[in-house]
């Protein structure tokens, strides 16, 4: 495919279950490459595989360009950071910021998330070793939820989270991207015990949900895709609507206990 010029400093990554490399393809100024696996290793290190796994699903070459390529529009510059140059393989110009990296796992993720699984806007917590997760739009109290939920059960997300079919079954994995608030990520897949769309209320309880249009508009309307891939996505989504039966609404305040109560038949 290419030759591989990083002299072993290859760094591997492996999310949502897929094997990422990160390699650079330059002698030249190696230091803008090292600064960016610097970054890479410290923001990423829950994803890190210690040595290379048997198959990569995508490849990231880094390549230090001192000619970027830009594109004016108007009084408008824009910046290309990355290219297209292979099937399931980006060249990316180096050194890299967080904020540049995420865009690029997003675009991967999605990629790679076509035929099993997709991205969601979702909190998410750990309940009897499960995923809990809840749904809203934006200051709906998904963020809030997770957190008045912390002294007893474990954040795993409180923005966006990964839900892929393997052997036929869905597990929730972690994004790699950075949230609103800090807290462990790792690669580790979870069964889902629930799916909670939010209302606040002044008392909390919980009612299930039965009617199937219903749960695909709210469902439906959290997804995060591409638009080239929105109609792959639709496909696995349909198929995890179908199969998933355990959806509900989540009436809450900001009262700890009462919640902990409504989700007690989650125990």
């Amino acid at each position: 495919m290419f030759q591989d010029y990083s002299d072993n400093k290859s760094i591997y990554l492996q999310i949502a279950g897929f094997n990422i490399k990160i390699l650079s393809k330059t002698y030249k100024d190696m230091e803008n490459i090292e600064i960016t696996y610097k970054n890479i290793k410290i923001t990423y290190k829950g994803f890190l595989l210690s040595g290379e796994p048997k198959k990569i699903d995508y490849y990231i070459i880094l390549w230090n360009d001192s000619n970027p390529f830009f594109l004016r529009q108007g009084k408008k510059n824009f910046l290309f950071f990355y290219e297209q140059t292979g099937f399931r393989q980006i060249t990316v110009s180096s050194p890299l910021t967080w904020i540049h990296f995420s865009i690029l796992l997003r675009v991967i993720l999605s990629d790679l998330l076509q035929e099993n699984g997709f991205l969601l806007h979702a909190s998410a917590s750990i309940i009897n070793s499960k995923a809990v997760i809840f749904l809203g739009k934006s200051g709906a109290g998904k963020s809030t939820v997770t957190q008045l939920l912390k002294p007893k059960y474990r954040i795993l997300a409180d923005d966006t989270i990964i839900i892929r079919k393997e052997n036929n079954t869905f597990y929730l994995y972690q994004t790699p991207f950075i949230e609103k608030h800090s807290y462990l990520k790792t690669n580790h897949k979870y069964l889902i015990l629930s799916i909670n769309f939010l209302k606040k209320e002044k008392i909390c309880k919980l009612k299930k949900v039965v009617n199937s249009t219903q749960i695909r508009k709210q469902f439906f309307s959290q997804l995060y895709s591409e638009k080239k891939y929105l109609s792959k996505d639709i496909k696995i989504v349909l198929e995890f609507l179908a199969k998933f039966q355990a959806f509900y609404i989540l009436f809450f305040s900001k009262e700890p206990n009462s919640l902990f109560k409504s989700l007690k038949i989650f125990r």
